[in-house]
């Protein structure tokens, strides 16, 4: 996937866009693709919360450990913005 089908990936992570993100990891969007921010896609929909996408990422094999260039784990974000049910299925991951 180039580099704006990674964008896209992270972009359809940070809005909640359950269909789109589906839709890329379909066509092997690298669900682990680090771009300059240093955020994974996890990190976005665990950040905004959005427990669907969380899922998504996770089925294909998204790394629930990755961390931030500020040190931050996709499972701190969620417990950071209150997202509970999104942190209790990175916590089992």
């Amino acid at each position: 996937m180039n580099k704006s089908g990674v964008a896209t990936l992270h972009r359809a992570a940070s809005t909640g866009d359950a269909t789109v993100a589906s839709q890329l990891l379909q066509a092997n969007a690298n669900v682990n693709a680090v771009p300059k921010g240093g955020w994974t896609a996890l990190h976005w929909a665990a950040y905004k919360g959005h427990l669907g996408v969380v899922k998504s990422l996770l089925q294909a094999k998204a790394c629930p450990t990755a961390v931030t260039k500020d040190g931050d784990t996709p499972l701190q974000l969620a417990e950071l913005w209150l997202h509970p049910e999104v942190a209790a299925l990175l916590q089992r991951a």
